[in-house]
């Protein structure tokens, strides 16, 4: 019986590497470390609601490093492979 069951029935195999999601290849550890900087500024910045001086002070430096990681992320992200009219 479950001879024929394992023949019939679709089993799931386990994966090959112990990585939880793929990577891409020009990922670097240093995004690592700014995206988590990034996310912490954030929440830190939300958090605050009674002090409006202390959230504008917090939003700006935000703000700042959010526009440091994305630039960061556009320096680092390949371009080649993208279809180009000749």
């Amino acid at each position: 019986m479950s001879s024929a069951c394992e023949k019939s029935f679709k089993t799931a195999k386990a994966p090959k590497t112990s990585q939880k999601q793929k990577s891409v290849p020009w990922w670097t550890q240093e995004l690592t470390v700014m995206r988590k900087t990034t996310n912490y500024l954030r929440s830190k910045f939300q958090r605050i609601r009674n002090n409006e001086e202390q959230r504008e002070k917090d939003k700006e430096i935000y703000l700042e490093q959010k526009s440091k990681y994305a630039a960061k992320i556009k320096m680092e992200k390949p371009t080649h492979g993208k279809h180009t009219a000749i």
